[in-house]
C-alpha cells in the first residue's frame, strides 16, 4: 500500500461544562446533493496533515481568516481511514481526523463557495448536539458520521461527557491500524 495524498478532517468541538457536546458543521452541497460536514481538507503539495487541517480550518471555519483562533486538541489523529485516490489512480489516501475548537464568534456564519471548487457550496456553520448529530446520520457520509463518534469518544475523557453519553462512547470501536497501514504512515511523507 502506498499513501499518495491525505484528508484531514477538524471536527469542531463545543464541550460544555454540564457535559453536554455539540459539533459545528456546515451543509455542502455538490451535484445537488447535500450532506452534513465537518470541515475536511485535501492536501495540497508537500503539506503535512497538520498543515492541511489548518488550511482547511481557515478557508472553511473562519469568519474572518485575519482573526482566527483554533486549537487542535489532540497530537495524534483520534481517527483513521484508508480509501483509493481519486487524484491518483492506484494510490491510497489516509484520511485523518483531529479534534479542534474555536470560539463560536469566529465560526464562519454564512454560505460560501468552496474556494477550489465552484461546484460546492459551503452552508454557515451550525451547532448540533453530539446526539442529535448522530441521528441525522442519513445527512451524512459515513466518514464523517465515524469522526463525530470518534470526537464524542475521544471527548468523553470527561467524566460528565462519558456519563451523559455512556451507551455511544461505549459502543464505539476504533479499530487497529493493521501492520501495512502503520507501515504505510511510516513511509509517508505528509505526516504530522
Amino acid at each position: 500500500m502506498e499513501i499518495t495524498s491525505h484528508a484531514s478532517c477538524g471536527p469542531l468541538v463545543d464541550i460544555g461544562l454540564d457535559g453536554i457536546v455539540r459539533f459545528s458543521c456546515m451543509e455542502y452541497t455538490k451535484d445537488q446533493f447535500t450532506s452534513i460536514r465537518h470541515i475536511n481538507e485535501t492536501s495540497k503539495n508537500d503539506q503535512t496533515v497538520l498543515e492541511t487541517l489548518r488550511e482547511g480550518l481557515l478557508k472553511e471555519g473562519a469568519k474572518d481568516r485575519n482573526h482566527f483562533q483554533v486549537d487542535v486538541l489532540s497530537d495524534e489523529p483520534i481517527y483513521i481511514e484508508f480509501v483509493a485516490d481519486e487524484r491518483h489512480p492506484g494510490g491510497t489516501q489516509l484520511k485523518v481526523v483531529f479534534p479542534v475548537y474555536a470560539q463560536r464568534n469566529q465560526l464562519r456564519d454564512y454560505a460560501k463557495v468552496d474556494d477550489d471548487n465552484p461546484e460546492e457550496i459551503h452552508g454557515p456553520l451550525k451547532f448540533y448536539e453530539a446526539t442529535r448529530l448522530l441521528e441525522m446520520g442519513r445527512r451524512h457520509i459515513l466518514y464523517h458520521h465515524n469522526a463525530t463518534l470518534a470526537s464524542l469518544a475521544w471527548a468523553a475523557k470527561d467524566k460528565k461527557v462519558f456519563d451523559r453519553y455512556t451507551n455511544l462512547v461505549t459502543s464505539w470501536r476504533r479499530e487497529l491500524l493493521s501492520a501495512e497501514q502503520q507501515k504505510a504512515i511510516t513511509a509517508y511523507r505528509g505526516k504530522w
